[in-house]
């Protein structure tokens, strides 16, 4: 699992600055009346991503997992650690392989912000490489297969039994979801892409019909699982629970298909995420539809149009990325510069699949 060594950390809540994330006192105590290990923690930095940081907490005796939001400001009912927490304690049980929730903090005098600790799974998060376990043709059949299969498992959740009806809106709101990632455009945006606006109105004008709804992960991808780190392949996690909802699952199956890497795939987008994947044996993206399709037995006639709204959600999403960038406010990497071009490109993408609808 990657990992980096965290040196934002003071002792007392009162020498805290804004940049620190974690404070090692408080924490302490609450670990000491949890009953988890004794002594001083360390911390360590768990993802590359910055979206809710996560990090391991390690003290003699005891191991957990802390995930809390980034520091404020953020804009309201982003980086929901609590909601996330809820979906996780509401599937416990029900077969979709989740961390435990050991502890929800409410009590922002803490940290300044909610968060919320779980169990340690021993596995891998696996991005731009594969272990040599499946760096195989037949071990990325197998991982992709269990990707899949996974997927089909969660929207086959019995919801309403686990407790998650306060999440159902009553209906699918395909409509809805595009003016939300409009609205996010046209506050984020730092140049005009006529793909992105074009396939905005498009996406308007050919709404599916309804199906029925779901439990819906949001953002489920190879980088939002943990894998065993030894063979068989196994899904020992599905992590990252902050947008799920009660909603339409080819939300799901579309945004998977985007972020789904095949040889030719442009730097700086989605499939660019979960490049490692990439060899001998990969199943394609239309493997993928059948894969899914054998796990759920279910038709999928407007598969382009999810397709479609998921390559132009990510242009949405990356721009505020590219934005920063530009500005000198985020880190350059080889993904970052590859933004310039990849959001263009995943616009276009947008456009190809929309009109095929």
């Amino acid at each position: 699992m990657p990992s980096q060594q965290l040196t934002e950390i003071v002792e007392k809540p009162e020498e805290a600055s804004e940049e620190t994330l974690l404070v090692m006192r408080p924490l302490e105590d609450l670990l000491d009346r949890l009953g988890i290990g004794v002594g001083p923690i360390e911390a360590i930095r768990i993802g590359e991503g910055n979206s809710n940081p996560t990090f391991r907490l390690v003290r003699e005796g005891g191991t957990v997992v802390l995930r809390r939001p980034p520091r404020p400001p953020f804009q309201a009912g982003a980086h929901d650690v609590l909601r996330e927490a809820k979906i996780q304690q509401a599937l416990a049980g029900s077969g979709i392989p989740v961390p435990r929730i050991l502890h929800v903090c409410v009590d922002e005098s803490l940290l300044g912000v909610p968060f919320y600790l779980m169990e340690f799974i021993d596995g891998q998060v696996l991005t731009t490489e594969l272990p040599s376990s499946l760096n195989s043709p037949s071990g990325r059949q197998e991982l992709v297969t269990q990707l899949v299969r996974t997927l089909a498992d969660v929207h086959a959740v019995d919801w309403r039994g686990c407790g998650l009806s306060s999440f159902d809106r009553g209906e699918t709101a395909l409509a809805r979801r595009v003016m939300r990632w409009a609205r996010v455009w046209s506050e984020t945006r730092s140049r005009d892409i006529a793909d992105v606006n074009t396939a905005r109105e498009l996406l308007l004008s050919r709404i599916p019909p309804s199906t029925p709804r779901t439990l819906v992960h949001g953002d489920y991808r190879l980088g939002n699982v943990m894998v065993a780190p030894h063979s068989p392949v196994r899904i020992r996690a599905v992590l990252d629970w902050e947008v799920a909802t009660i909603d339409d699952p080819l939300l799901d199956i579309g945004w998977l298909l985007a972020c789904h890497p095949e040889p030719g795939d442009e730097d700086g987008t989605l499939t660019s995420l979960a490049s490692g994947l990439i060899g001998p044996g990969l199943p394609t993206r239309n493997d993928v539809v059948e894969l899914y399709q054998d796990a759920t037995q279910r038709e999928l006639p407007d598969l382009n149009w999810y397709i479609a709204f998921a390559y132009w959600r990510g242009a949405v999403g990356l721009e505020s990325i590219y934005r920063q960038t530009v500005a000198g406010n985020g880190e350059s990497t080889q993904f970052t510069r590859g933004l310039e071009t990849g959001i263009p490109a995943l616009a276009a993408h947008a456009m190809e699949y929309i009109s095929k609808c």
